[in-house]
This record gives structure tokens, C-alpha cells and sequence, in this order.
């Protein structure tokens, strides 16, 4: 089989016979795969059509259409299209290759949980999220795959970016609306703040990945080069930053609970509900350029706050100069390394200060011993040059590539004492210092903003106790490994012992 390109046509010729593709703009896609008739109906656009369809037609031109369908799809293909080729791909998985469609059972992830994430192009056609897309490309890692990610990173988080239609992400429309108290769901002037949050927490569950998922993606910045395979398994898009985005809303809520209850003007307007949310959604919108004190003119929160304001003005969304007002929220999250504390900490508006302590109330939260480790994994592997990489380069030497914290500790425990510098640390000692780092900064360092809501001193301390016998274990010898299963089994103690926190996006609406 061979591919020859003329003025974006694609002819695939197979077995001696030629069906030609004419892609030149994404409404041709839905108009071929149509042609399969019932298939069409039940099956999934995935790979790079998907992401051409995302983008309108501003990726690069598919060279074929990928399709994941069921079992039952697949074999009435084969039924209708003796002519087309069959093989499996890795795994076992069926293949079938044809008139310019490449057709599949699943995709790297099963048809059910594909749709759960898919949006609709069409009444009965259905497109793969891109997170979904871009989370293949990178656990693919082929030099293709590496070209796309680039266009996909600067499609959503470059300066010349612009936000997404609405259409191609309504799970994160609907999860921003959910977070909202129930009395500004349906408000009119909310629509265009929550496409502007979902945007945001799109871009970051696009190219950080989802940890609920089981897997997360590579940080690719000015210090984190792809090949170093830095992951984002804490700060990627599903758990860090939605779970944020519901505290900021509680915290607003209980705030202005408490001003009614004492007889003063609400702290917080409604503009305040909106603008949080979609401060705190681009809050980590881009990384891998280290903090202002390694890269001071293109740091991560620099960047994050210059392209929330960017897309603001771009959505219209301008009342009261709000794009101001976003940047200014986004940016004094930027960490000052001397003091432990963010820039925002001490800021005079109270808007500010809530963006602030919202990014550290997992420190409060049951499941913070098992994001310490989170963080570790991180960090083991970035390129920082406050962290040395340790375990990113024992995994590059060895050829390895993880794709979890699960799996940074399983090579952390087969390779402990690996020493990828002769002068620096053993893999088993970078762990332990980051695990102790996070403990200190859990118990002694990290002090949230005046007025936030959200802190439980009984609860970091239990963190503390907890951390600080995990590290005594390993440094013993203990694997790593099930020192994080024990922060899962901390994290359920944690949870009994304390009222629960707001797991799900339930409304925060305190009046009632």
C-alpha cells in the first residue's frame, strides 16, 4: 500500500485498485463516513480526523479516516467489503483497511468509554474528544505523532489561539454549569464565562491529560523537552483543577452566607462566580517553563495568565475590564520560591486571595497523601533544574516510558538505587526528598491567604504524621509502591474520620 498526495487529495490503491479521498475541508469527513450506512451510526471518528474536525480544519488534512466501532459494526463491514484488508493491530484488536477508511474495534480505549467523552458532529455521527486524541498521540509517540502534538499545543494554549466551539466540549460545559450555585446556572450573563471556563479546562485535560483515566500526558515547555517524558500526573485536568473549581465556589458561597448572616454586603458578586471560575480553569493552562525564578520572562504562570486575557477579549468577555482581572487572578498564583508563598496570598482583593488559597486546598483534602506522591512523580521526572531529573533520567536510560505514578514508582523500586549523576542522588533518594519536601511544606511552610474558608488543620496534620512514616519505610528499604497504596487506604481512614468534603459538582448554593 502506498499513499500519493496531490493538492490535499489522498488516493489509496490496494490490491490494484484506487478509491480516491477528496478532503478539503472538514464537512467532507461526515459526508464519507456516512456512506457506511448503519456503521456510521454507532461508530467514532477518531486519530487525526477527529482532531481536524475538533479544530475546524485547521489541523493538518487527515490521511485517511479513522473509525472505532463494535464488534457487531466491525463484522458488518466485513460482511459488505470483502475487498477491504484485514489484520489486527497491537493487542489483537481487528483491523480493517479500505477506501480510504482505517476501521478498528475500540481504539486505545474501549467504544463505551470513547462515546462517554465523543461529541456529535451530526445527529447520528459522533467525533472522539481530543483529549482522548491527543492522549493517543502521546502514549504513541511516533515522529508523526510528536509534529501533531506541537500543532495541537499551539492550537490551544499558543498566543495566537483562540478559544473552541462549544460543540467539542460539552462534558466541560456541562461540568462548569454543574459547578455553578444553582441560582446563577440559568442566569444570562453566565453563558459566555462558562464557555470560556470549560475552554480552559479543556485545554488543560487536552494536553496534561486525566489521571482518572489511568494515564497521563507529557509536560513539553522551554524546560521540559519531550524526550525528558516529564508527566503531569498532579497537575493535569482530572482531579487538580475541577476539584478547584468546586472549592472556589464553596468558598464564595460560604462567604457570602456568612456577610448575610452578619447583616453586611455580600464579599462576592455574581461577575466574582463567573471570573473565578474561569481564572482558576486557566490557572495551569500552560507548563513546562519552570517558575519566574528559572525562566523570568516566560514563565508558566506568565503564560497562563497572558492567554486567559487573550481569550477573553477573543470571547467578547470585557464587562468591567474583566480580561484584567483574569490575568491578575492567574498570576499571583505564581509561587515565590524564598517565602513558600504565592504572590496572592497577601493581595487586598479578596478575589485574588480565593484564587490563591484554592490552589492549596488539597492540602486540606482526604486525598492529599495520595497526591503527594502525585507531585513526586512529577517532579522526579521534570526537567527543573531545581530537581535534577533524577528518576526522568534513570526512565530515559533504560528506555522505559511510564505513563503514571504507579508506574514512576514500580521503576523507582526495581531501580532504587540507580544514580543517574555520579555526584547526585540515588532514584530512591530523589523520591524520599520530594515525599519529605511536601511533608514540610504540609505542616510547616505553606500558610493559606487571609479569610479562605477551606482549611483543616486536623486533617494536614494527620497528612504529615503520615507522610513522614512513609518516608522512614522506604528509606528502610520499603517499596515505594505500596507506600502509595497505604496513602490510598490513609486517604479512606481520612474520610471517615472527617465529615466528607464536596466530592461531586452538587451546588454550593448556601442561601438555601
Amino acid at each position: 500500500m502506498r499513499i500519493v498526495s496531490m493538492n490535499e487529495k489522498y488516493i489509496r490503491e490496494t490490491n490494484g485498485m484506487s478509491e480516491a479521498i477528496h478532503i478539503q475541508n472538514p464537512e467532507d469527513i461526515p459526508s464519507y463516513v456516512s456512506r457506511l450506512g448503519k456503521v456510521a451510526e454507532e461508530g467514532i471518528i477518531v486519530g487525526s480526523a477527529a482532531a481536524y474536525l475538533a479544530l475546524g480544519g485547521t489541523f493538518r488534512v487527515p490521511h485517511d479516516i479513522d473509525l472505532a466501532v463494535s464488534q457487531e459494526g466491525f463484522n458488518e463491514l466485513r460482511r459488505t467489503h470483502p475487498e477491504w484488508t484485514e489484520s489486527a493491530l497491537s493487542g489483537g484488536r481487528p483491523r480493517l483497511q479500505g477506501d480510504g477508511f482505517d476501521v478498528s474495534v475500540g481504539w486505545h480505549k474501549t467504544q463505551e468509554a470513547l462515546q462517554e467523552r465523543s461529541w456529535k458532529i451530526s445527529r447520528e455521527l459522533r467525533v472522539a474528544g481530543l483529549s482522548d486524541v491527543y492522549a493517543w498521540k502521546d502514549q504513541r509517540d511516533l515522529a508523526e505523532d510528536r509534529d501533531d502534538l506541537a500543532i495541537l499545543r499551539a492550537r490551544l494554549q499558543g498566543e495566537d489561539s483562540l478559544p473552541l466551539t462549544p460543540d467539542v466540549m460539552p462534558q466541560e460545559i456541562d461540568f462548569v454549569q454543574n459547578c455553578l450555585p444553582e441560582h446563577l446556572r440559568d442566569d444570562p450573563d453566565a453563558e459566555t464565562a462558562i464557555l470560556l471556563a470549560a475552554n480552559g479546562l479543556h485545554i488543560v485535560r487536552t494536553v496534561y491529560g486525566d489521571i482518572t483515566q489511568g494515564y497521563v500526558n507529557r509536560i513539553v515547555g522551554d524546560m521540559e523537552r519531550i524526550e525528558y517524558g516529564a508527566l503531569a500526573t498532579y497537575h493535569e485536568g482530572g482531579r487538580h483543577t475541577p476539584d478547584g473549581m468546586r472549592w472556589l465556589m464553596r468558598h464564595f458561597s460560604a462567604v457570602n452566607a456568612a456577610d448575610r448572616a452578619a447583616g453586611r454586603k455580600e464579599t462576592f458578586s455574581k461577575w466574582d462566580f463567573f471570573d473565578g471560575l474561569i481564572a482558576y480553569s486557566y490557572h495551569d493552562a500552560v507548563l513546562g517553563n519552570g517558575r519566574e525564578s528559572f525562566n523570568p520572562t516566560s514563565y508558566d504562570e506568565l503564560r497562563s495568565s497572558e492567554l486567559v486575557q487573550s481569550h477573553a477579549n477573543a470571547q467578547g468577555y470585557t464587562r468591567d475590564n474583566a480580561p484584567t482581572k483574569l490575568y491578575k487572578g492567574v498570576h499571583r498564583t505564581t509561587f515565590h520560591e524564598a517565602s513558600g508563598m504565592q504572590l496572592g496570598a497577601t493581595d487586598p482583593d479578596p478575589f485574588v486571595r480565593a484564587i490563591t488559597g484554592v490552589d492549596a486546598q488539597g492540602l486540606s483534602e482526604p486525598d492529599e497523601g495520595i497526591r503527594a506522591y502525585d507531585l513526586a512523580a512529577e517532579y522526579v521526572t521534570s526537567g527543573r533544574p531545581d530537581r535534577g531529573r533524577v528518576v526522568g533520567k534513570a526512565l530515559v536510560a533504560r528506555e522505559v516510558r511510564a505513563h503514571n505514578t504507579s508506574q514512576v514508582l514500580a521503576f523507582a523500586d526495581t531501580y532504587a538505587d540507580d544514580r543517574p549523576d555520579p555526584n547526585g542522588m540515588t532514584v530512591r533518594q530523589a523520591v524520599v526528598f520530594e515525599l519529605k519536601r511536601d511533608a514540610s511544606f504540609l505542616g510547616d511552610i505553606y500558610k493559606y491567604p487571609e479569610g479562605w474558608t477551606g482549611e483543616r488543620q486536623a486533617i494536614r496534620a494527620a497528612h504529615v504524621k503520615e507522610l513522614r512514616k512513609h518516608t522512614a519505610l522506604i528509606e528502610q528499604g520499603g517499596s515505594m509502591l505500596a507506600c502509595y497504596e497505604l496513602a490510598h487506604r490513609h486517604a479512606d481512614t481520612i474520610r471517615e474520620r472527617f465529615e466528607p468534603t464536596y466530592s461531586s459538582p452538587a451546588s454550593f448554593d448556601t442561601r438555601k
